[in-house]
């Protein structure tokens, strides 16, 4: 028999038997060329510049007078100033995003902004916070100042200035 004859026969054959797995790979392309679209059209941040580094003993020791669980993931981490700090995470634009309750509330919101801080590919004294009431994020500056930053309203205010109010004092700290 042709062969000619048989491959139009056996390609329909297939593609029956495997229509489900081709739409399904043909939607994960497609999704996919979204997404890249998407990530190419994406304004480019202006990540923080270090202006220094701290290691992990002397990074503990500082928040270890902040909250009771430090947990921190490197040996060293950068440090950058507040001024580029503030601005990276204004226009990262978590903060005008819709809050809803139990799906987007104050932990999803800290947890976008650190994974903006985390796309730099360094490691910045930057981090994630919860108290008992509240998750937030929080930095060490090129000075060894603790900020402490609601990720709702991208307000930043001096660790000194905020740890009598119950609702930003921490209990668990991630530096990653």
């Amino acid at each position: 028999m042709n062969m000619d004859i048989l491959r139009p026969i056996v390609k329909s054959l297939y593609n029956r038997l495997f229509a489900d797995e081709i739409e399904a790979k043909d939607q994960e392309i497609s999704d996919l060329k979204a997404s890249l679209e998407r990530v190419k059209t994406r304004k480019q941040l202006d990540f923080p510049t270090p202006l220094g580094n701290i290691n992990i003993v002397e990074l503990y020791t500082l928040l270890k007078i902040v909250g009771k669980d430090v947990y921190i993931s490197d040996e060293s981490l950068n440090l950058t100033n507040t001024e580029s700090a503030s601005k990276f995470s204004e226009e990262t634009a978590v903060q005008y995003k819709k809050w809803v309750q139990e799906d987007h509330d104050c932990d999803n919101f800290s947890f976008a902004l650190m994974g903006y801080w985390s796309e730099s590919l360094k490691s910045f004294a930057f981090g994630i916070a919860w108290s008992a009431k509240h998750a937030f994020n929080i930095m060490v500056d090129n000075n060894r100042t603790i900020w402490i930053i609601e990720p709702q309203s991208n307000k930043w205010t001096k660790y000194e200035d905020i740890k009598a109010n119950d609702l930003y004092y921490p209990i668990r700290l991630i530096l990653m």
